[in-house]
């Protein structure tokens, strides 16, 4: 099979041999692609919260159970940087179980984040990576946000 073709952008080679112009012109495409995104997940970001999937506090965010949301604590034994996750437990006639589960919206890597969906309801997406080179790298899980796409967690299944 052939190469894939390299999607064209204002960043990296120049394979066209593009003039100051045309690369003036690929920044605006790319400055109105950004800004285009930031409005459909500021527009899904409104609907969830409308719908009640999202809240910026764990106490508002309700289950339909009408029981309260109680945060997980992460035993902090895996590598990588966990999400925050959070569930509401059930005891029909038994041991408890998890009926419902919610995460934080939430950048590992910074301390406040202002660009967050805050709690939602469900399960993050999970994606398999495997970044291992010659030399090093690390294989595992990444966990990104369902209503805007951002990684909110990862699980590092090995290291090198």
């Amino acid at each position: 099979m052939g190469r894939l073709p390299r999607r064209l952008s204002s960043s990296g080679d120049n394979p066209l041999g593009l003039d100051e112009k045309e690369k003036e012109t690929l920044v605006a495409f790319d400055l109105e692609m950004l800004a285009i995104q930031k409005k459909k997940i500021a527009y899904l970001r409104e609907i969830a919260r409308e719908k009640g999937i999202t809240a910026s506090n764990l106490e508002d965010l309700k289950s339909e159970s009408g029981e309260s949301f109680r945060e997980e604590k992460s035993d902090n034994r895996t590598w990588g940087h966990e999400y925050r996750s959070a569930v509401v437990l059930r005891a029909p006639g038994g041991s408890p179980h998890i009926a419902e589960m919610a995460y934080l919206c939430h950048s590992p890597y910074l301390k406040d984040d202002p660009d967050s969906c805050g709690w939602v309801k469900g399960i993050p997406v999970e994606k398999e990576y495997n970044d291992i080179g010659f030399l090093s790298g690390s294989a595992g899980v990444r966990y990104y946000c369902k209503i805007c796409g951002k990684q909110i967690g990862e699980h590092r299944l090995v290291v090198s």
